[in-house]
C-alpha cells in the first residue's frame, strides 16, 4: 500500500496494475479513518470508560463488516466491488438517516425537557447514545451487506 507518493499510485492507477486487494485495502484505511477522526476532534464523552468502549466497537465493527463486504463480492461473480460499495453504503445511509431522523427527533424532544427537569442522569444518557451508536454502525453493514448478498444472488442469476 502506497502511503504518501501520489504519483506512484496515480501511476499504478493508470497502468491498472492496482489490485482489487490493493483497492479494498484503501477503502478499509479510509472506513477506520473515518470512524476514528471524531475521536481526536472532540470529546464525545464524559466518561472515559464508554469512550474507549465506542472506539474499540468501531474498529471492530468496521473491519470485520467492511471485510464481509468483499468476501461477500468475491464469492459471488467478483465483480465491481468498489462501484458496489460506494454506491450500496451511499443508498444504505441516506435511507439510514431518514429511519434514525423520525427515531431520534421525539427522543431529543423528550431529552430536552428531561433535562429541563434533571430527570435524566448523565451516565444514563450516555451509555444509551453509545448503544445507539453502535446499534446505527451495525445496522448500516447489515443493510450494505444484505444488499452485497442481493446484488451477488441476481447477477449469478443473469450469468447462469
Amino acid at each position: 500500500m502506497i502511503w504518501f507518493d501520489i504519483r506512484q499510485l496515480e501511476k499504478k492507477l493508470v497502468d491498472g496494475s492496482l489490485s482489487d486487494r490493493e483497492g479494498f485495502n484503501y477503502l478499509l484505511a479510509n472506513m477506520l479513518l473515518f470512524s476514528i477522526t471524531p475521536y481526536f476532534v472532540g470529546e464525545r464523552f464524559q466518561n472515559y470508560w464508554l469512550m474507549i468502549i465506542q472506539f474499540v466497537a468501531d474498529i471492530f465493527i468496521t473491519v470485520l463488516l467492511v471485510r464481509a463486504t468483499f468476501d461477500i463480492n468475491k464469492k459471488g461473480d467478483s465483480r465491481d466491488y468498489f462501484k458496489r460499495f460506494f454506491g450500496l453504503s451511499f443508498v444504505a445511509t441516506v435511507r439510514l438517516f431518514v429511519y434514525l431522523l423520525l427515531v431520534l427527533l421525539p427522543i431529543e424532544i423528550i431529552n430536552f425537557f428531561a433535562d429541563k427537569s434533571g430527570v435524566i442522569d448523565k451516565n444514563a444518557k450516555e451509555i444509551f447514545m453509545l448503544l445507539l451508536e453502535i446499534t446505527t454502525l451495525i445496522v448500516y453493514y447489515y443493510m450494505v451487506t444484505n444488499s452485497f448478498r442481493r446484488v451477488n444472488e441476481k447477477s449469478e442469476s443473469i450469468v447462469i
